[in-house]
């Protein structure tokens, strides 16, 4: 209502002065009067057509390079507007509404180097006039640099015309949802031969070798990882397709990655997206493997994925990592640490962790004394870690448990290398 109310009062302004000046030459006369009159009429008429210029029946789309990337990466934007009628257009201002979930940036693994949580903060606005003209339609490309981890929702994009004297301008806002999928950047991982210790002492239980598939329970479809040396032979002959073995896990092999969110600083968000992409990371590289894994995170919505989904769904999981978010200090959410599930007696637990509190030390000791093969991650960037914490670290040192601490150096590595202190 409000638009059309000052489109009115634009057209009585715009026809308020016409109106003047004709008058003014016919009262005065001469030349000099007439020659203002006949100058000027050219641009109220122009104006008076802007004014009730179709701008809202333009067709706007928004191309995106891609949907789905990878926290670092970039993407290329190109909007592209049509109209049906030719109409001289001065400028068209083009504005493309980016979501507050944009306005960071994440530099890959420079980033673990950034003492100021600041320098992650990145005030993105996109903005370009464009000339039209007579032309038809008309494009423009922007570039995202350096995508932070998240799910980002452009909603619209707004295009105001004008006059060249800024007298009327229209402005419309097409509504153009589109979804960028941000996932956690994925880093390739190296696993030492024996990673856990239990209550009782050192065990090489995390091997991630042949030794761990060497019971042939069948045969499958071949899918993207498997390796040369388990395609079968015959099944591929006789079913003309390729076929590979499929293996029995050993018992003792399945693995419980557990991610807690809750309790963290909030000054420590870079630490907690070292443990989100360490996640996902070793999540992947088990999967390549074929290993037996279940993930968990702890928070004020905790959600637990199984082998199966890890397995056939993964990409379930990406997108459950690419959003979740850093939670505050709640009580409540203490108490769900006891909700940990422990798939077998002999089940091996990660904690990725980027604080420590009492609440996760009796937790992680109490799963170690079932003699629960136990490893601990700790990203520990620009020293965030305290006294207290340092203490309790040594704890779980003194308690036989397998710890790894993640710095800045480990972090920013072409290839993650999981070797803990035993």
């Amino acid at each position: 209502m409000k638009a059309v109310i000052k489109q009115i009062s634009k057209s009585f302004q715009l026809l308020l002065l016409f109106g003047i000046l004709f008058a003014f030459a016919m009262f005065q006369g001469g030349f000099v009067s007439w020659f203002l009159f006949y100058s000027v009429t050219p641009f109220l008429l122009y104006m008076l057509v802007i004014n009730f210029y179709p701008i809202q029946k333009w067709t706007v789309s928004r191309d995106v390079t891609t949907d789905y990337v990878q926290a670092g990466q970039s993407v290329t934007v190109t909007i592209t507007v049509k109209r049906r009628i030719r109409f001289p257009l001065f400028f068209a201002l083009i504005e493309d509404d980016l979501p507050a979930t944009l306005q960071y940036q994440d530099v890959g693994r420079k980033k673990y180097y950034q003492t100021d949580v600041s320098s992650y903060k990145r005030n993105r606005i996109v903005q370009r006039i464009v000339y039209p003209l007579m032309k038809k339609h008309f494009t423009y490309q922007y570039h995202l640099p350096h995508l932070p981890r998240g799910k980002h929702v452009l909603s619209g994009i707004t295009i105001q015309v004008g006059d060249p004297f800024g007298f009327v301008q229209q402005k419309k806002t097409f509504p153009l949802e589109k979804i960028l999928m941000v996932y956690p950047a994925e880093r390739e991982m190296n696993f030492k031969q024996q990673v856990f210790r239990t209550s009782e002492g050192s065990s090489p239980s995390m091997q991630i070798d042949d030794r761990l598939t060497n019971v042939v329970s069948g045969v499958r479809e071949y899918t993207p990882g498997d390796r040369f040396s388990w395609i079968d032979w015959k099944s591929t002959a006789r079913m003309n397709k390729v076929m590979t073995k499929e293996f029995e896990q050993e018992k003792d092999t399945e693995i419980a990655v557990i991610l807690p969110v809750m309790g963290q600083k909030q000054e420590h968000v870079l630490a907690f997206e070292a443990a989100v992409e360490w996640s996902v990371s070793l999540l992947q590289a088990l999967r390549s493997y074929h290993q037996t894994s279940s993930f968990m995170t702890i928070g004020q919505k905790s959600k637990l994925f199984h082998s199966h989904e890890l397995r056939f769904h993964f990409p379930v999981v990406q997108n459950y990592l690419a959003t979740v978010q850093l939670e505050e200090k709640d009580d409540v959410v203490t108490d769900q640490l006891g909700s940990i599930p422990v798939s077998a007696y002999h089940a091996k637990t990660i904690f990725i962790l980027c604080s420590l509190d009492d609440g996760l030390l009796q937790k992680i000791t109490q799963i170690h004394e079932q003699n629960h093969a136990v490893l601990v991650f700790f990203i520990a960037i620009h020293q965030t870690m305290n006294q207290e914490e340092q203490q309790r670290i040594e704890t779980l040192k003194a308690r036989n448990i397998s710890v790894q601490m993640l710095t800045e150096k480990e972090l920013a590595a072409d290839r993650w290398e999981v070797s803990p202190a035993l």
